[in-house]
C-alpha cells in the first residue's frame, strides 16, 4: 500500500471516530452536529471503497459481493452532501421553504436500480436486460446527477447561508468542502472525456485533501464550532434566568448610593458578562468619573475594579457548574459566557478564588 493511500485511510478512520464521538458525546450533542456526523460517515464509506476496491479481488466471493454492493452499488455520491446541507441549514438557523427529504429521491431510485442489477448479475434471481445492458449509463448518471445536485446545493448554501453568516468556522467549512467538490468535478470530467493517466493522481489528491479536511476538523474546527454553538445556547438560557439577590458577592456593608446602583448593574443587568467591560464603561453607567469609581470600590469592597468584576464572573460560573440544567455545556463555554475573555484568564482567575480549576470544582461539589 502506497504512502498516500495509508495517510488517506488514517484520515478516513479518524473521520469515523469523530462521527461516532459526535453522535455519542453529550458535549457535541445537538441537532446540527448529528447531520455533520452523518456527512463524515458517508464520505468515509466512499473513500474506503475508492481506496480499497483494488484489493476486493483477493477476498472470498461472499465478501467481494458484500463490499461491492455496500461500496459501489449503493450510490453514496448522490447523497453525501445532503447531511452537510442539512447541517448548514440548522447551524445557520435558515428555515428552508421546501422539505429537504425531496433531495433524497434520486438516491433511492438508483438504489432500487442497482438492487435489480445485482439480483440479475450477482445472484441470477431475475432477468432485467434493460437495466443490465445499460448499467454503465446508469452508473455514469449516478455520478453526474450526484455532482449536479451537490454543486447546486453548495451554491445555494453560500448565497442563502454562508454569505450572510458571521460564523468564521462555517465559512471555512464551506471553502474546504468547495475544494473537495472541485477535485471530484475534475475527476469526473477526466473519466468522461479524457481517461488520462493522471486519474490516479487526482484520486490521491481527492483523498489526501479529504484526510487533511478531517485532520482540521479533529484538531480545531469542530471544537470551535461547538464552543460557538454552546455559547449561543448558553446566552439564550442565561437571558431567561434571573439571578437571586443572594448570589451577589458579599463585598461590603457601606450604604453608598452609587455603590448600591453598581451592585444592581452587576446583579440585574449582568454587565460582567461583557468580556471587554472597562472601568470607563461602568463609570459612564453610574454617571461618575473612573477615578471616583476606583475610590468607591476601594472604600466599599476593598478591591480593584478587575477583581470586583471577576468575582461576579467566578460566582456566575460556580452557579452554572452546579446547576443540573447546564450539565450538557462544557466548562470552557460556561466561563467565556460568564465574561472571561480567554481560557487562560478564566482558569487562572477561577483558581485564584477557589484554589481549584473549574473542572475540579465541579467534581468536588457535585
Amino acid at each position: 500500500m502506497r504512502v498516500f493511500e495509508l495517510i488517506s485511510l488514517l484520515g478516513l478512520i479518524q473521520g469515523i471516530i469523530i462521527a461516532l464521538l459526535i453522535l455519542s458525546s453529550r458535549i457535541f450533542k445537538n441537532d446540527a452536529n448529528k447531520y455533520f456526523a452523518y456527512f463524515l460517515l458517508v464520505i468515509s464509506v466512499i473513500g474506503f471503497d475508492s481506496l480499497l476496491s483494488p484489493y476486493y479481488k483477493n477476498l472470498s466471493q461472499f465478501w467481494y459481493i458484500f463490499f461491492d454492493i455496500v461500496g459501489d452499488d449503493i450510490p453514496w455520491v448522490m447523497m453525501f452532501y445532503l447531511p452537510l446541507f442539512t447541517f448548514f441549514l440548522k447551524s445557520t438557523k435558515v428555515l428552508p421553504s421546501f422539505p429537504v427529504g425531496y433531495f433524497y429521491t434520486p438516491f433511492w431510485i438508483f438504489v432500487a436500480i442497482n438492487f435489480f442489477i445485482d439480483l440479475d448479475l450477482d445472484f441470477n434471481l431475475i432477468s432485467v436486460p434493460i437495466l443490465t445492458d445499460n448499467r454503465i449509463i446508469f452508473y455514469m448518471m449516478e455520478d453526474y446527477i450526484g455532482l449536479l445536485l451537490t454543486i447546486s446545493l453548495h451554491v445555494l448554501v453560500y448565497v442563502r447561508m454562508v454569505k450572510k453568516s458571521d460564523n468564521q468556522w462555517v465559512r471555512k467549512l464551506w471553502w474546504y468542502a468547495s475544494i473537495l467538490i472541485f477535485i471530484w468535478f475534475i475527476i469526473l470530467v477526466d473519466l468522461a472525456f479524457f481517461n488520462s493517466q493522471s486519474i490516479d493522481s487526482f484520486l490521491n489528491m481527492l483523498w489526501i485533501s479529504t484526510a487533511i479536511f478531517i485532520y482540521w476538523l479533529m484538531y480545531s474546527g469542530l471544537l470551535q464550532f461547538n464552543l460557538s454553538n454552546n455559547r449561543s445556547t448558553l446566552n439564550k438560557r442565561l437571558s431567561n434566568v434571573a439571578e437571586n439577590q443572594k448570589d451577589r458577592p458579599r463585598i461590603g456593608a457601606k450604604s453608598d448610593q452609587h455603590y448600591q446602583v453598581l451592585q444592581e448593574l452587576m446583579a440585574d443587568r449582568h454587565l460582567y458578562r461583557n468580556p471587554d467591560l472597562g472601568r470607563e464603561d461602568v463609570a459612564s453607567e453610574l454617571g461618575i468619573s473612573p477615578s471616583y469609581l476606583t475610590q468607591l470600590l476601594k472604600e466599599n469592597a476593598e478591591k480593584s475594579f478587575t477583581s470586583f468584576v471577576n468575582e461576579y464572573r467566578v460566582r456566575a460560573v460556580e452557579k452554572m457548574l452546579l446547576d443540573p440544567s447546564f450539565e450538557l455545556f462544557d466548562v470552557l463555554s460556561i466561563g467565556l459566557e460568564a465574561g472571561f475573555k480567554s481560557k487562560s484568564a478564566y482558569y487562572a482567575t477561577f483558581k485564584s478564588f477557589n484554589g481549584l480549576t473549574p473542572a475540579q470544582f465541579k467534581r468536588t461539589k457535585s
